[in-house]
């Protein structure tokens, strides 16, 4: 029983401490030479899972090499950080090394050039799952759950050690022993709480990783307790053109995760761009394993499209009252440019239409109506 105490008590500070230099690792002083991050979307799956936390250690540019996954700051927003894989390594002509990134599970490389200087480290080691019970312990239950109920567990074993230790051991001994122990509990509760507020200070940082593939033009990521979701304007058209004159519908797809289930969607709460759904249908559109959903638009209705191009949005909440976004790039067009102007050696350009971009989505169940078979605003 002795041994068993021991054990577990030391197992809990290790755990602790372990835990702690974990979150608060990316401010200390030590960030440049080991940081830890919680990787939150499928773009490195399957060499990285979901929930995973990744260790990189610092490394110097030269040593870095292709098929290295590295940790590096966003090019487009230095708040955000991927990790990614190098799969190309170049020199401008300014004699500045940067480097070509790409996520396993996405079917084209990123689109930005990554200088040395946003490289915060390489790869050193990855935990499986780890990243879900970091997370947990941020509520009030995961911490309850996780470190206070050991603690209170190990303070009962103390405090029986003691009544048994006073019957056993002469005053002064005993009185040793309870400081000893009275010590070792005070220095797991101070621990415990400076734990738990720290959390509460500082979120754990978040490894994002943009997923892309041939049918997007570009995607976002869902990172973990965020309200961010992957959407795809016009699924299978990686241009997402819209004709603002055209009567007809858009298509937006809202891709599934571990994190949004399609069928926990209030529907009342659809709007993208100030415009209700018309319409929505349960397909699948992408390659992973979570249900999606398309909805239907009418392109009359959209508001707030100033631009030749820019951000389309959409926003939705959950069941559970929890909102969620998504972003994705649109091309305003003119009725009169669907269609090129003759080449230049005098032969008909192709028509620009969206036939040639149908996507390959296999449906999975439709809503309770039927399904509609409209037409995008293209056609």
């Amino acid at each position: 029983m002795k041994t068993v105490l021991k054990t577990t008590e030391w197992l809990v500070f290790t755990l602790t401490i372990v835990f702690i230099l974990m979150v608060v690792s990316p401010i200390l002083p030590t960030k440049n030479s080991f940081a830890t991050y919680v990787v939150s979307s499928n773009s490195m799956y399957p060499s990285i899972e979901v929930g995973s936390v990744i260790i990189v250690s610092g490394v110097k540019p030269s040593n870095i090499n292709i098929n290295d996954v590295i940790a590096f700051s966003n090019p487009n927003d230095d708040e955000q950080t991927i990790v990614h894989r190098v799969i190309e390594k170049r020199t401008t002509t300014s004699n500045e090394n940067i480097l070509i990134t790409k996520g396993d599970n996405n079917d084209i490389q990123d689109n930005w050039e990554v200088p040395e200087s946003l490289v915060k480290g390489k790869r050193l080691l990855t935990i499986p799952k780890l990243g879900i019970l970091i997370e947990s312990l941020k509520t009030a239950k995961g911490f309850a759950l996780f470190l206070g109920l050991p603690a209170l567990i190990l303070l009962g074993f103390q405090i029986k050690k003691i009544k048994e230790g006073i019957n056993e051991e002469i005053l002064k001994r005993t009185d040793e022993e309870v400081k000893k122990r009275e010590t070792k509990i005070t220095t797991l509760l101070t621990l415990s709480a400076l734990f738990f507020l720290i959390l509460q200070l500082f979120s754990s940082p978040q490894a994002y990783g943009l997923f892309s593939s041939t049918v997007t033009i570009s995607g976002i990521s869902l990172e973990i307790g965020s309200n961010e979701l992957e959407i795809d304007i016009k699924p299978g058209n990686p241009q997402n053109p819209i004709n603002l004159k055209s009567n007809g519908v858009i298509q937006v797809s809202v891709l599934g995760s571990e994190y949004l289930d399609v069928n926990d969607i209030k529907f009342s709460s659809v709007v993208f761009m100030e415009a209700e759904p018309v319409k929505w249908n349960f397909r699948k559109v992408n390659k992973d394993n979570y249900e999606d959903i398309v909805f239907f638009f009418n392109v009359s209705d959209l508001e707030g499209i100033e631009k030749t191009t820019q951000e389309g949005r959409l926003d939705l909440e959950n069941k559970d009252g929890v909102n969620f976004y998504g972003t994705d790039m649109i091309w305003v067009i003119h009725e009169d440019s669907l269609k090129n102007t003759e080449s230049k050696n005098g032969e008909p350009a192709e028509e620009i239409t969206s036939s040639g971009y149908e996507p390959e989505i296999e449906p999975i169940n439709s809503s309770t109506e039927p399904q509609l078979n409209l037409e995008d605003d293209l056609l």
